[in-house]
Order: structure tokens, then sequence, then C-alpha cells
């Protein structure tokens, strides 16, 4: 065999490539992170379940641990009322047959009970402001409710992502929810958005098409500025 024929032969054997390899690799990046995605999602799934079964076990361990202390309250409050009684009765026992002593008696008698009422009258106070400050609060949000809805009404908006949206951006009154809805409806026609502050700022901005939402915030910002 010749010197060239020999080079030929070596060309040759190098220059083969088992394509068997390459294709394996391919398939295992391409497969991989699928399957890892796979089990992260059931993993995190199981976490959650085994999360929410733990707190539901522990909120019936509190429910009944709740239970139990009301319970031993009430029997300390009873002995504590019974001891209370059969230490007047003893007073007044020894006052008998004493002016001075039975005065005293009738003094502290008059005084526990005046304590005891206004205590008791305190407390069905705070009950009733409390009270009356939730059902404030539950008659404000549900007038809030009907706002955004006749604002995204009158703006042909979702009312929940309007209510979402001013959320998001701490609006809080009439006038900022009805700007925030002119954004939202001019959004749908126009690349840009162009936030009505009813007053002037001073300052403009660019609105960025690609990102409506960090535009709407940054029109409030210079809005409340």
């Amino acid at each position: 065999m010749s010197v060239a024929e020999k080079a030929g032969g070596t060309q040759q054997a190098q220059t083969v490539v088992p394509p068997e390899s390459q294709t394996d690799k391919s398939q295992v990046s391409s497969t991989t992170p699928q399957s890892f995605t796979q089990e992260t999602q059931e993993a995190a799934v199981h976490a959650a379940l085994s999360a929410a079964g733990r707190d539901a076990k522990q909120a019936e361990v509190n429910k009944a641990e709740a239970t139990r202390l009301a319970t031993e309250r009430a029997e300390l409050d009873a002995d504590k009322e019974k001891a209370r009684k059969a230490k007047e009765e003893a007073e007044l026992e020894a006052a008998q047959g004493n002016p001075d002593l039975l005065d005293v008696y009738k003094l502290k008698h008059t005084l526990n009970a005046r304590e005891a009422d206004l205590a008791k009258r305190e407390e069905d106070l705070a009950k009733n402001v409390k009270a009356n400050e939730e059902k404030v609060a539950a008659a404000e949000a549900t007038k809030k409710e009907i706002t955004i809805w006749n604002i995204a009404q009158k703006h042909t908006l979702d009312a929940s992502t309007l209510k979402t949206k001013a959320e998001e951006l701490s609006l809080t009154t009439d006038e900022q929810i009805v700007s925030l809805a002119k954004a939202m409806s001019e959004s749908k026609d126009t690349t840009g958005l162009h936030v009505d502050s009813g007053k002037t700022t001073g300052a403009g901005f660019t609105p960025d098409k690609d990102n409506p939402d960090e535009t709407l915030k940054r029109g409030f910002q210079q809005v409340r500025k």
C-alpha cells in the first residue's frame, strides 16, 4: 500500500463521527427540562396540599383548645363568684350588732355593684362600637363596589379589572378611579395612555405601548406630584 493510500485511509477514519451520541444529547436536552418542570409542579402541588392539610388540622386543634379554655374560664369565674358571695355573707354576719361595721359593709357592697354595672355597660358599648364600625366599613365597601361598577359600565370596562388596577395604584377617590377608567378605555384604541388628572402637573411622561400597566403607574405618579 502506498503512502497516499495510507493517508487516505487515515483521513476517512478521522472523519467518521457516530451520529447516535449527538442525537442522544439533543434528545436529553429537549426532554429533560419538560420532565423537570412537571416534577417541580407535582412537588409544588403536593407541598401545597400537605400544608393545607396541616393548617386544617392545626385549626381543629386550636378550636378545641379555645373551647377548653373557655370552659375553664367559666368554671373559674363561677368559683370566684361563689367565694365573693361567701365572703360578703361572712362580713355581713360579723357586722350584725355593730352599726359602724354594718355601714362599711353596705357601702362596700354598693360600690362593688356600681363597679360591676359600669364595667358591663362599658363592655356593651365597646361591642356596639365595634359592630357599628364593621357595618360602616361594609357599607363603604359596598358603595365603592357600586361606584366602580358604574364607572366601569360608563367606560365599557370590566369592573373587576378596574377594581384590581385601582387597588394596585392605591386609588381611593371617585375622581382618581374615573381618571384611571379613562386611561384604560383610551388604551384600547391607542398605543399610549394619557391620565387626565384634572390639573397641570408641569411634567409629562412618555407612554410605553409595550407595557400599559407601567404607563398607568407612571401616569398616576405624575398626577400625585
